[in-house]
């Protein structure tokens, strides 16, 4: 298959317009001389989102698994500070991953390249419902701290 469908392939997969330049580059990242392999691409929404990045984008098995892993992280700080770091330049990876399985699946039943489209579009995009879960819960969050900060304020031993 040749490099404009490849592009068509990713830009329905993202079904994110002005994204598309940016995960096209990224996925060149990750299939140099037709091997895939894992590799650093940054992400400021995956780093500050972490699980809901990944949630947002599709990818529900690691996204599971990064919030698995920052839950089981998040009371050693330095273990804590590396999976953030690491969810910021990998998670994209995920994505790709993701999206190459589909790509397989879609290839192997559609016979057309406008069908493996079409069907690449029914998957992929976003839920643009995490943008909410991610306020709601940043705010609860930051409620929470500014509760213990000024319930300990005025805290006389």
């Amino acid at each position: 298959m040749d490099n404009e469908y490849n592009n068509k392939m990713i830009n329905a997969y993202i079904n994110t317009p002005e994204k598309n330049n940016w995960y096209q580059n990224a996925f060149q990242k990750y299939h140099i001389n037709d091997v895939d392999k894992i590799a650093w691409h940054w992400s400021w929404w995956a780093l500050f989102g972490g699980f809901l990045f990944l949630l947002y984008r599709k990818a529900y098995i690691a996204s599971l698994g990064l919030f698995i892993l920052t839950a089981i992280t998040s009371s050693i700080p330095i273990l804590s500070l590396i999976v953030w770091i690491a969810s910021g330049g990998l998670s994209v990876y995920f994505i790709y991953a993701r999206y190459q399985q589909k790509k397989k699946e879609i290839e192997a039943s559609h016979d057309t390249e406008e069908a493996c489209i079409l069907e690449m579009q029914k998957i992929g995009g976003v839920h643009k419902w995490v943008i909410w879960l991610a306020v709601i819960i940043n705010t609860i969050f930051l409620a929470y701290i500014l509760f213990f900060l000024l319930a300990f304020s005025n805290y006389q031993p």
